[in-house]
């Protein structure tokens, strides 16, 4: 089955999410058929599906997989942390998700809705 989701869905999901998002989000783009990409300033926001999986407003960065820890969902944070300068990324080891610095100093386990800065 071939899941095309309407930039329409994307927007009323962040809608429902961040009341009056359509002013922290101008800009949108298609990432896949189930992703979208919105994005003003140094605002961003990563959704896939209906899981707002990427969130930066402002400093405070959001990563949230929603219990759904895969590939996918790790490509998109993964995205977002490089689309804002972050030196944070997701690595996985033996099923489990870390967060971690590009120099190796910090590491940290991976809990839905973290925030960083």
């Amino acid at each position: 089955m071939n899941m095309y989701l309407k930039k329409e869905h994307f927007k009323e999901r962040l809608n429902q999410a961040i009341p009056n998002s359509d002013k922290l989000f101008h800009h949108g783009e298609r990432l896949s058929s189930k992703a979208y990409l919105f994005s003003s300033g140094s605002n961003l926001a990563i959704i896939y599906i209906d899981i707002i999986i990427f969130l930066k407003i402002g400093n405070k960065i959001t990563l949230n997989t929603d219990g759904w820890r895969t590939h996918t969902s790790k490509k998109w944070i993964n995205k977002g942390l490089y689309m804002v300068g972050s030196d944070w990324f997701i690595q996985q080891r033996k099923s489990e998700w870390y967060l971690k610095t590009w120099d190796n100093n910090w590491e940290i386990e991976f809990k839905d809705n973290m925030i960083i800065k």
